[in-house]
């Protein structure tokens, strides 16, 4: 006979609580979505079914917790760390975006939070030691059962961070901690290790493990892990991993041929929650098998027709999104035609973000990185939570005093990485990938006119990416004295243009193009 224990996990939520219409599944009569108090009835039931087989329950959470909606983001993320102290998370990790109002919002919200956040690869850099305000692991007795949960950061956040919010911390590899912190809790007797991790697993579960198979001939190279896949691959002892990051939902768990780990995740964004019945071995206190809700998906989409919302948690609720949301579907213009981010190069919502940002500030040449742009504006009226939907954060324009000669280095050292591309206005670029680096472009002009190594431009673009980030070192050596922090938000210039502009009817142009090749 097996001893229960269910798992109800989430990861990325972004501040999903809300009521929301999922309108990427259908633009034209989106399903309305309940949110938090959706996933309220799902928790309850499920807890409520473990007390009275006496079997177990968890509630976790994989990071990225609040930072993507106005509820979250207006709040510095008490509005969820409230909801999630309500739902009773058992604990939960940190994921990149926890520090993107800096080190002291996210100490508020972990101090005000009634549940750990462990993250076993966090440490202090002066001392080497975990950081003092995370747990590397909890354990805890579940139906009878010793269960370990270990937290994983992503190794990568500093350079997804602005560099003064994770200062003094170190992201050490991934590989390593973990296995350290799964040999100790099984060295004091954890019966079963659950790691909740804030690294993804890959959009295609079949390439992911031909890339890990092809890095793994190659030997791996060091402690750091590609993705949850390899964690799970490289890391023996591990029972389950719940993982986030990657915006993608496994609706199977993957396990892996060797160690058996099984990897689970959601699609994010408060659209799903996941749930799983782990089956533990009466006798040995070993993990046995697993079946998810239903014997089909382990992902709960947040159907409000299926999982009608909780009343009083959707009042609490609703009372802060009114409070947050005042004017916010209000039209300030409109569009002809949807504002898609389809395209590898450019895309008529790229292409519309970095046009406002060198409208705002009347620059000679503005860039973004693609990341940035979050979602598409549908044709017809568009409001500002349209906007907020597309740029959630709240970056800042910033201008830089660049000449031509720093212009053309820098898109090429940009070239040399294998992050998403750059969104461009005021300029046209034709490169040819199949050049050798640092040569690869091809033709570069500003206002229709080669670009001249010689004549300084100035350049707007954001505060994330002169801190550094998204491949953008170089800007970092620009001197205080070429550069401008203007304090207007990056979601404040779309929404100055739509508001000029309307109704925006735009076309792509072809302001970043690849030479085609030979008989193509």
């Amino acid at each position: 006979m097996a001893v229960e224990i269910t798992v109800c996990h989430t990861n990325d939520m972004h501040g999903g609580i809300d009521y929301t219409a999922a309108v990427y599944m259908n633009p034209d009569f989106p399903p309305p979505l309940g949110g938090g108090a959706s996933a309220k009835v799902i928790i309850d039931y499920f807890r409520q079914q473990a007390a009275e087989n006496h079997s177990g329950f968890l509630l976790l959470d994989a990071g990225d917790f609040f930072q993507g909606t106005p509820i979250g983001t207006k709040t510095q993320g008490q509005a969820v760390i409230d909801y999630m102290n309500r739902m009773e998370y058992d604990a939960g990790t940190i994921g990149n975006h926890e520090f993107d109002l800096g080190k002291d919002a996210l100490f508020a919200l972990i101090k005000r939070s009634n549940f750990p956040f462990l993250a076993c690869n966090l440490l202090d850099s002066r001392t080497g030691d975990i950081a003092d305000f995370v747990q590397p692991y909890i354990v805890k007795n579940v139906a009878g059962v010793k269960v370990a949960v270990i937290g994983v950061v992503i190794h990568s956040t500093p350079q997804m961070a602005f560099p003064k919010n994770v200062a003094g911390l170190e992201f050490a590899p991934e590989v390593p901690a973990l296995t350290h912190w799964t040999q100790y809790v099984r060295s004091q007797g954890a019966e079963l290790v659950l790691a909740l991790i804030h690294t993804g697993l890959p959009y295609d579960r079949d390439e992911g493990w031909k890339n890990l198979q092809e890095r793994e001939k190659a030997g791996f190279g060091n402690g750091y892990a590609v993705n949850a896949m390899e964690l799970a691959h490289r890391v023996p002892g591990v029972d389950v991993l719940f993982c986030g990051h990657i915006h993608v939902g496994y609706e199977t768990p993957w396990e892996d041929p060797v160690t058996h780990a099984l990897c689970f995740q959601t699609w994010g964004r408060g659209s799903g929650i996941g749930i799983v019945t782990l089956e533990i071995d009466d006798a040995t206190h070993t993990l046995s098998g697993y079946r998810t809700y239903g014997g089909e998906s382990e992902i709960l989409t947040l159907f409000e027709e299926e999982f009608p919302r909780e009343e009083s948690e959707g009042a609490v609720i609703d009372s802060i999104v009114q409070q947050v949301e005042a004017g916010m579907d209000q039209s300030i213009g409109s569009a002809v035609v949807t504002l898609t981010r389809s395209g590898a190069l450019e895309s008529l919502m790229g292409n519309l973000v970095a046009d406002a940002m060198r409208d705002e500030l009347g620059g000679d040449f503005a860039l973004t990185n693609m990341g940035g742009v979050r979602a598409e504006i549908a044709a017809g009226p568009i409001t500002p939570r349209d906007v907020f939907n597309v740029i959630p954060f709240d970056n800042q324009l910033v201008t830089v005093n660049l000449t031509g000669r720093f212009l053309i280095e820098l898109l090429e050292s940009r070239l040399q990485r294998s992050e998403s591309g750059l969104y461009i206005s005021g300029g046209r670029v034709v490169v040819n990938p199949g050049a050798p680096q640092g040569k690869r472009i091809e033709s570069f002009e500003i206002g229709s006119a080669p670009v001249d190594p010689d004549r300084v431009y100035n350049v707007v673009t954001t505060d994330y990416l002169l801190q550094g980030n998204s491949g953008m070192q170089l800007l970092t050596t620009v001197p205080e004295s070429s550069t401008n922090y203007t304090g207007v938000l990056m979601r404040s210039s779309v929404e100055n243009y739509v508001a000029k502009y309307s109704p925006l009817n735009p076309r792509l142009d072809g302001r970043w193009s690849e030479v085609k090749k030979e008989g193509a």
